[in-house]
């Protein structure tokens, strides 16, 4: 009862290349990430100047503590404050959805083991209340 099935591999591969080029080409950023409000980008700026970091260094992939901390930081303040879902936090800051959930994770206990870091996320916080 089995049927073979023949399949070129060579005309599968080039309908994927073909698919993958139609979808880049067409691609249209999702408006869920367009630029923020000028407050929201004030507090991640803050953020990143509380570690002596440009708002650049929440896209890259730089191991580097204080990039770390401030990528944790803001993917806490976007999911939070902004109420930006997981896959629009990971399309700003060119990670995986789940990267961004292990970000979440990782800042609240950072914020309980380093008030300091808490600090921060506080006086951006009050920035947003003082908005």
């Amino acid at each position: 009862n089995r049927k073979e099935i023949h399949c070129d591999c060579v005309q599968l591969k080039k309908r994927r290349k073909t698919v993958m080029t139609h979808q880049i080409r067409n691609y249209t950023k999702p408006s869920t990430w367009e630029p923020m409000n000028v407050f929201d980008e004030q507090a991640l700026m803050l953020i990143c100047d509380h570690f002596n970091q440009t708002t650049d260094c929440l896209r890259t992939t730089s191991r580097n503590r204080p990039k770390v901390f401030a990528r944790f930081l803001a993917a806490k303040y976007m999911r939070d404050v902004c109420g930006w879902s997981l896959k629009a936090i990971g399309l700003y800051m060119n990670k995986h959805h789940s990267t961004i959930i292990h970000y979440l994770r990782e800042s609240v206990i950072l914020m309980e083991h380093y008030h300091e870091i808490n600090e921060v996320y506080q006086r951006v916080l009050d920035l947003k209340k003082a908005s």
